[in-house]
Formats: structure tokens, sequence, C-alpha cells
């Protein structure tokens, strides 16, 4: 006996054929709603042999024919020549499709319906298969379905019995449940998934379900007797879904029963980055997949390669470790993270182990990739509103960008040179240890930690400080050797341009130094370039280095230059000084 399942799909198959069939054209040549011999056979035939006009339909129009017209009966076989050869020889005879039809007609089969009526070249050779081909182009009871998907062809009132029982499906109250397993979806992976499934019959009996499954990765249903049952996703590879099949049967209380199928693909989501930029362009990466973290570091003095890292987080606190190797020495980090409450900026304790020294960066970052800015297509941004000292006053020499004076300060794009600039106080200034330093541009100190070695630092002394650019994010500016007003200024800091910081480091440890220093950065499409300050200043605080002099350009060596003249280095001290002036001096 043909299952409840398939009995649905044959009906749909019916549905479906029926509306294209029919839809081209039927042997009710008059549309009198009747298929007879002596009407619509003759009809054909005499079209056949030639007939036209009054000729053709003389005695031959049905009483109550929609379709009387010989003109309107010429212009449907004409456009029916493909239907109208039922032998199926490729050309249509009066003599055999023709005759065929009309001895179909009259109730022949078999031998007596083919006999002397197959053209050499037929495809169809025997009885039956003339019948079946007529019956896709007949439709005997007028219901609109051809008596090929018409189960009762003779019937104008049914023409579907979908549960066998002999009783078409009009007359018949016994229909089956009509189910559905709900729509297909996507799902990600470990997460539950509900199947919400329904059933209804024309009595709106009470039903009972099952759930099973016929595809993919094994699960376990819970509630599967349910018209809702749920399962949990299955891990799966990115880029490598599961579908999952679940077909739902419903059952009614007289035991007919149907069925639906639903698909779930089951994805592993790309995890989730989310970045912050902190300190002098170094960033944290917090991947999330599925609600499992995993961590990552940048730190752009060793490269902008994403390094690795381990540890773990609570609520906004995270305790990260990494470790990498710079210049062929292991260095390692330890992180103590805290995040903003709404995660929108975080501040960073790093402690750094480079070979044998030890360093404690303090930093602030805020959320989202660093800025960048492509130095090819725009020019070099005067940022710089106030000069960060007093030059007048205070300043008798400076070094040249890309000089030998200090030690190696190069970006990753050039090598062994000083791309910063040193400023050397008067000697008595100097002495008096009070050369006061300002913020060259309004912004954030990102960065804050002392150079002074053997010192727990006490926020004050000796400080590297670096101030992001408010104006522009993609530039740093490098304060070294700064002891600041107070501990009030930390990571996070917001400073306005001209602010007074606090005092050059002139003196430490008893000695009194020559110089300090200022360098800028700038997070460029390709990586981070070191540029001079004096690019970045605008005309009028350019004007305060009139006694050096009046171009910018000559406190800058060259990159040409410089690699015209090349020095040489071990590590970060230089071992020739080249043949270059490093220094510039007030007139």
């Amino acid at each position: 006996m043909i299952s409840r399942r398939i009995q649905i799909l044959l009906l749909t198959l019916f549905l479906t054929t029926c509306s294209f069939g029919y839809a081209g054209f039927d042997l009710d040549i008059d549309d009198d709603g009747k298929t007879e011999a002596l009407t619509d056979g003759l009809l054909v035939i005499r079209h056949m042999f030639g007939f036209s006009g009054d000729s053709l339909t003389t005695g031959a129009v049905g009483s109550g024919a929609n379709r009387p017209s010989a003109q309107d009966i010429e212009t449907l076989l004409v456009a029916s020549t493909t239907e109208l050869d039922i032998d199926g020889d490729g050309s249509t005879q009066a003599l055999t499709d023709g005759l065929l039809i009309i001895r179909e007609l009259f109730g022949f089969s078999g031998d007596a319906l083919i006999a002397g009526a197959l053209s050499t070249s037929s495809t169809r050779q025997t009885g039956s298969s003339v019948v079946e081909y007529l019956n896709t182009i007949k439709d005997s009871d007028n219901d609109t379905y051809v008596d090929s998907i018409d189960t009762f062809p003779n019937d104008s009132t049914e023409w579907l019995d979908t549960d066998g029982d002999g009783t078409g499906d009009n007359a018949d109250s016994d229909e089956p449940p009509m189910v559905n397993a709900g729509s297909d979806q996507t799902v990600s992976e470990l997460t539950l998934v509900t199947l919400s499934g329904s059933a209804t019959n024309a009595a709106n009996d009470a039903m009972t379900y099952s759930w099973i499954q016929t595809g993919g990765t094994i699960v376990t249903l819970d509630d599967a007797d349910t018209a809702t049952a749920s399962f949990t996703a299955p891990d799966v590879a990115e880029g490598y879904p599961d579908i999952l099949i679940f077909e739902l049967t419903a059952s009614d209380p007289s035991g007919y029963s149907s069925s639906d199928t639903v698909e779930f693909t089951v994805e592993d989501p790309p995890a989730q980055t989310t970045t912050y930029c902190h300190g002098a362009f170094n960033k944290l990466l917090v991947h999330n997949d599925n609600g499992l973290e995993t961590y990552e570091v940048v730190l752009s003095q060793v490269g902008l390669t994403p390094i690795p890292a381990t540890g773990s987080r609570n609520g906004n606190n995270l305790l990260l470790q990494a470790t990498t190797t710079y210049n062929s020495s292991d260095v390692s980090f330890d992180y103590d993270v805290t995040m903003s409450s709404d995660e929108m900026t975080i501040t960073a304790t790093i402690d750094i182990l480079y070979g044998e020294l030890t360093f404690r960066w303090n930093e602030y970052g805020t959320l989202g990739d660093c800025a960048t800015l492509d130095l090819d297509l725009q020019s070099v941004p005067q940022l710089v509103s106030t000069d960060f000292t007093n030059v007048a006053d205070y300043i008798e020499d400076i070094s040249l960008f890309r000089s030998a004076s200090g030690h190696d300060y190069s970006d990753t794009f050039e090598s062994c040179r000083s791309m910063k600039h040193y400023f050397s106080p008067v000697l008595e200034e100097r002495l008096n240890n009070n050369v006061p330093i300002f913020a060259p541009f309004a912004g954030t100190i990102v960065e804050l930690f002392t150079e002074e070695e053997d010192f727990i630092d006490d926020g004050v002394t000796n400080q590297h400080a670096v101030i992001r650019s408010e104006a522009d994010p993609a530039v740093l500016a490098v304060l070294f050797h700064v002891d600041l007003l107070s501990n009030d200024f930390i990571a996070g800091s917001l400073v306005t341009s001209g602010q007074q910081l606090g005092y050059a480091r002139m003196i430490s440890g008893g000695s009194v130094h020559h110089d300090f220093d200022i360098a800028i950065h700038v997070y460029t499409t390709m990586g981070v370039r070191y540029l001079s300050y004096f690019e970045l200043l605008e005309t009028d605080v350019f004007s305060n280095y009139g006694s050096f002099s009046l171009d910018r350009s000559d406190f800058i060596i060259s990159e040409a230059t410089r690699d015209a003249d090349p020095l040489t280095c071990n590590g970060e001290t230089f071992t020739s000084s080249g043949s270059l002036p490093s220094w510039i001096f007030g007139l």
C-alpha cells in the first residue's frame, strides 16, 4: 500500500503536471465540455484531410459549443500540430493520427485501435502507448484535469483519491493532516536550536508527533514526541558547514499521517575581533569565537605582526602574557589591562623583559584600530601650534634629523641614524634644571614610563611621555626625559596645546646632561614612520627658530643624503659618525 508520504508527493506532482499539461491543449476541439468522436474527432480528421470553412464544421460542432467558428477551430488545430502527432512519427496525418483519435473516441483499444493506423516511423507502436498519450491531451469529464492525472476521468466532481480508498478527495472527509516542520534555518555551532512544527486537519483533531533525524551529524533530540523539539548544534570547522535534516510526522486519531522535513545549516561563524589602539600605536586584539575569547597583541616597536597572547579575563580586567624575538633576543610581555565599564577605553600596565633589561609602560587606548595617515597622498600636517620648549630663552644647539647624535633611533623603513631631535640648553640653564616642557598640540597622553635607571617609577621623575594628537590621531609626539609637574598626569590625561607638562630632566644621578629630545611618530598605511619635528611646526611656531635658520630643511638630513654618507652601528650605539654635521647652532 502506498505510504501517506508518497501519496502527498504524488498529489503535489499531479497538481503540478495538471497545471502545466492542461494549459496547452486538450481534444475538446469545439469546447462544448465533451470529447466525442462525431464532433471533436471528426473536426480533427477533416482538418487533417484539408477541410476548412463550413466544410470543416458542418454537422461536427456540438450544441452549446464555445468554439463554433471554423476560423477559431482552424487556428487551434494549426497551433496544435505537435500535440496531434498521436503515433509520434513527427508529422500529423489523417489516416494515422486522425484515425487513431476517432477510433479511440469510439472506444477502440488494443490492436483494433492501431491496426493500419500507424506510420512506418511511429514511436508509439502499441495500443496502450497510444491510449497513454491520448490521455495526456484528453479531459473526458471537462474538470480541467486531463485523463492521465485524473483518478476519476469520467467524474467532473472528483480528480484525486489521496488516501486510495476509492472515494474522491472532494467527497472524502478522511484527509491526512497538513504538516509543517518549519522553515529552513542557518544556526551557529554549539547553540541550542528549537524545532517548531505544526499540523492540522479538516476536523481540527489533536495530533501526535514524532521527530526523527534523517541527515547530518547525529545529535540528541529532546522532546521528540512533541511539536517542539530541541537539540544542541554540533561543533563544526569554520568554512565547513554541516546540514542537519529532520522529519516531523503527525498522526490524527483515525490513523492518517503525513510528514514534512526541515533543514538546519550549522556554521562556525568567523570570530568577532575587537581592537584597541593604545600607547605608541600598540594594539590589543580580542577575538570572540562563540563566547570563547583569544588574544593577540601588537607592539609597534617590535613589529606590526600580531603576537599570540595567553591569559584570562575577569570582568573588565585582562591578565595576558606574550613572548617574541627582537634583534635576536627574547622579549616577554606581561599585560594588566583594565577596560572601562562601556569597554570604549583601556588602561594597561605592560611589564617588559628584554634580555636582562626590564621596563614598565603605562598606556592608554581607545576602541578601534589605530588611525593612519597616507603620506603618499597626504601632506604632513602642521599640527604643532605651540613649541614644546622655550627656544629663545634656553636652547643653543639642536641636532639634525638623521644625524649621528645620541644613539640609533630609526623606524622600520630606515636604519642606523637618529631620527629625532636633541635640544641642548645653554650651560647655565642645564645647571638650573628648569627648562620648561609644553604640550606641542592638544591631545591625550597615551604612554608614560620613567627613563630613570634603577628607580621605582613615581609617575613624575624622568618620564617618557607620548601624546596622541587630537586633530590627527595618526600623529604622536614623543617627549623624552621630562620631570612632570605632578603625578596628576597619567596615561589617559587630556592636555591642551601649550599646557606646561614639566621640565626637561637635565640633572640625573649627579650628572648634568647635555640635551633632551623629541620625536614624531606617524602611523602610515605601511607602518610607523618617524618624521622631523620641524615638518609639523605651524609657520608662526617655526618663526621662533630664526636665529638657527629660516629654512626647515636645514634641520633635516634627507634620507638620500644620509644614505650617501652612511653611519655604522653596533646595536643602538653609533660606531662611526659619517662626514655630515650633526648639529645646527643658534647665532
